[in-house]
């Protein structure tokens, strides 16, 4: 033997050589003996080359096998960190060594991470063939299958898994579980879901796979809870994401985007900065929003952030920096709005041909003075919100001095209480408005005069303001763009505008864009019932004014309650 090579037979405790799968006495190269005094752990390397020196020094079927474990170890560990050539040395060490169905199942990872799919699962069907007891085997197989999108044979492996490991390996239940989810069988794969006791160790992954179908169910108010329940065990980004996707939905607007700030601070995806913009561009945190888009796209290139980015900048005001903005492939009707509120700003001083009809009318009847003389008419009609016009300057409100106006002007607790939550830097949870303070926005929007996007701005904060409910921000928004129609003196085609209004809010009013789907099909009121009708809700309100514009009715209304004035054609 040469001299260098020389072995230490280190003796180690039972319960420390367990913890390592250690042999009791363990050859230790003579140089690396410092390296593992008083440490808990002796590293990888070191106790292969110790080994490794043994199998030199004198082959021992007892130490060889030792070796081979730690070869496969390193394997898995060097895969693992993404270190391929590395993982084909150990797996060819391990090749010289010995090969059973240990070689076979490894090379077939090792060529699953490389791509070759169809050479991997050869390998791993070679490994359960020569070991059919080998439940990992079976596991690591169906997971293949799953990738190569085969998946009734991927459920087969992962339950012979199950019934190989005896009930000692659960994760082939979550592979039977995602299986089933891509292939469409949601309700098996939510039943199976179902039957996973709290006490398993795969519970919280149990719970967010449930969630995430809940919310493909479109079934939110379920998923919500069953996020919680999960969050309750452990906190992830995962459950946080996807509980805001839920709340979202549900219109809690203000808890989904702390949910969403809470998945960045944990994963930093920048993805979920432009999840959060969005949201942040709901509630009228335009100023965060573009923060955040800004961010976002000095990384990634991507269209929808763009237009997100420049419509926050048309709602501040600004529609030059937000045609700057704007891609190419951006919404024609988003240009041509961002063209008219240009042209508005510029005192319409330049012609310029609309396809959408809105915005046509709206540009014709500001030049021929019509919309100036409308909102001065309707300004008087909201003369009863005493001290309203205060709040405006240059067209522009303050918030501050509006939720000051609020607290003093509205008689609902809940709202004032809302209101001082708000100002003291903390969100209530959501309420819903009463039909008069719809009707307070209403009686709002004149004093913004032609100012559209200021418009769209009063109308998110307000929402928040006064609710933070995402069925009020819709309703808000279907009611500005009624009032745009009556500004512009065009006809309504209400299904095409229903069609319209849906797409734009479903995301954060789910329920509330069924209702007006349903309305739109069969619960429109005749203008007889319309006009008889009182509204002791906000939907029953906005129900109303639909059925009203819809049978032309709007004019007959507004004689015996102003407030429809405000939708008139004429005036």
């Amino acid at each position: 033997m040469p001299r260098h090579e020389i072995l230490i037979y280190l003796p180690l405790k039972p319960s420390v050589a367990k913890i390592q799968n250690l042999p009791i006495k363990l050859p230790v190269r003579i140089e690396d003996v410092p390296k593992i005094v008083d440490r808990d752990k002796i590293d990888l390397d070191i106790i292969i080359r110790g080994l490794e020196t043994q199998h030199r020094v004198k082959p021992n079927e007892y130490y060889d096998s030792y070796l081979l474990y730690f070869y496969y170890e390193a394997f898995k560990k060097s895969l693992n960190n993404g270190d391929i050539e590395q993982a084909k040395d150990w797996l060819g060490k391990a090749e010289k060594l010995k090969v059973d169905y240990r070689y076979f199942f490894y090379h077939g990872l090792l060529l699953r991470e490389i791509g070759k799919l169809n050479l991997a699962e050869i390998e791993l069907r070679k490994a359960v063939e020569m070991n059919q007891n080998f439940y990992i085997g079976y596991f690591e197989l169906a997971r293949l299958l799953q990738k190569k999108g085969e998946y009734d044979e991927a459920v087969k492996f992962h339950i012979k898994s199950l019934e190989q490991s005896h009930g000692e390996f659960d994760l082939p239940l979550l592979g039977v579980v995602d299986s089933y989810s891509a292939s469409g069988m949601l309700s098996s794969a939510l039943e199976i879901l179902e039957h996973i006791p709290s006490s398993s160790r795969i519970f919280v992954d149990a719970l967010l796979r449930k969630g995430v179908i809940l919310n493909e169910l479109q079934r939110h108010a379920d998923a919500e809870k069953a996020f919680n329940i999960a969050l309750r065990r452990e906190k992830r980004w995962e459950l946080f994401y996807n509980r805001a996707y839920a709340r979202e939905r549900l219109g809690k607007l203000y808890p989904a985007l702390t949910d969403l700030k809470e998945a960045f601070k944990m994963s930093s995806a920048e993805e979920i900065l432009y999840d959060i913009a969005l949201l942040e561009r709901e509630m009228g945190f335009v100023e965060d929003a573009i923060e955040h888009l800004t961010l976002y796209l000095d990384s990634n290139s991507d269209t929808a952030a763009e237009v997100a980015l420049a419509r926050c900048f048309l709602m501040l005001g600004d529609p030059e920096k937000a045609k700057g903005m704007l891609p190419d492939s951006a919404p024609e009707d988003l240009k041509e709005y961002i063209n008219l509120c240009s042209l508005l700003k510029e005192k319409g001083r330049k012609d310029h041909e609309f396809a959408n009809p809105l915005f046509s009318g709206l540009l014709r009847e500001y030049k021929t003075g019509k919309i100036g003389e409308k909102t001065d008419k309707l300004r008087e009609l909201s003369s009863s919100l005493l001290g309203a016009n205060s709040l405006f300057e240059g067209g522009y409100i303050d918030y501050q001095k509006l939720m000051e106006w609020s607290l003093k002007s509205l008689s609902d607790t809940t709202a004032k209480s809302r209101i001082r939550g708000i100002m003291k830097g903390k969100v209530p949870d959501e309420r819903e408005i009463s039909v008069d303070e719809l009707k307070l926005f209403i009686r709002f929007l004149p004093f913004f005069g032609f100012a559209f996007g200021s418009m769209e701005l009063f109308a998110r904060r307000f929402a928040f303001i006064l609710s933070g409910s995402g069925e009020t921000l819709a309703m808000f928004l279907m009611i500005l763009r009624l009032y745009s129609y009556a500004l512009a003196d065009e006809a309504v085609d209400i299904y095409s505008f229903i069609e319209e209004m849906i797409e734009e809010f479903r995301s954060f009013a789910f329920e509330f864009s069924r209702f007006i789907a349903e309305v739109s099909e069969t619960h429109f009121i005749d203008a007889d019932t319309a006009l008889e009708s009182v509204s002791e809700t906000p939907r029953e309100f906005l129900v109303k004014i639909l059925s009203l514009v819809r049978t032309d009715a709007i004019d007959e209304a507004s004689k015996t309650d102003n407030i429809y004035t405000y939708f008139r054609r004429y005036l």
